[in-house]
């Protein structure tokens, strides 16, 4: 849109990502010079300069996961960016191939545990210090403790840390 013109559009400004696939955008992420579209079931990379034309802009889809909890998009370090998919925590490295790579077999059985319809509660960030990424998750005090669960599925009661420096997961009850 032009400046202070937030109604009207140039038909030529108008990028579609695969509209008839029956899905809808949930989350848009600018990672560095890329844009990662998430929808339910898929994940897109838009690449390119949109102010030059459509004609050099790519869309790409990456992957036939989308993401399960849109809170749970981070960018991390600037180079990685992680979210939850319907499989698990997937990454999307920037300096090499922006196809997403599982990140959470170690603690797959964790998220196999948490009730499915609960997962969209999940809410992460990322610790610059410790260079961990950080994902508030429902029934970790089940997953800690043997199955018993001192709160209701619906409430994030710990965090699944995951360790960029030497990749291994951890987890925090409570």
């Amino acid at each position: 849109s032009e400046i202070d013109d937030f109604n009207n559009f140039k038909t030529s400004s108008i990028v579609y990502i695969d509209p008839d696939d029956g899905d809808y955008i949930v989350k848009v992420i600018s990672f560095g010079d890329i844009l990662v579209f998430f929808k339910t079931s898929s994940t897109y990379v838009m690449t390119g300069d949109p102010a030059a034309g459509t004609g050099s802009v790519s869309i790409r889809k990456v992957d036939n996961r989308g993401i399960v909890a849109k809170l749970s998009a981070v960018v991390c370090n600037s180079n990685v960016l992680i979210y939850l998919s319907s499989s698990g925590f997937l990454a999307i490295d920037r300096s090499g191939s922006t196809q997403p790579i599982p990140v959470s077999n170690d603690i797959q059985d964790v998220i196999d545990n948490m009730n499915a319809v609960n997962l969209s509660s999940v809410v992460a960030a990322y610790d610059q210090d410790d260079k961990c990424y950080m994902a508030s998750c429902p029934q970790i005090l089940k997953s800690a403790y043997g199955g018993v669960s001192h709160s209701t599925d619906n409430v994030n009661d710990g965090c699944l840390v995951y360790n960029m420096v030497d990749g291994t997961w951890g987890m925090w009850p409570g």
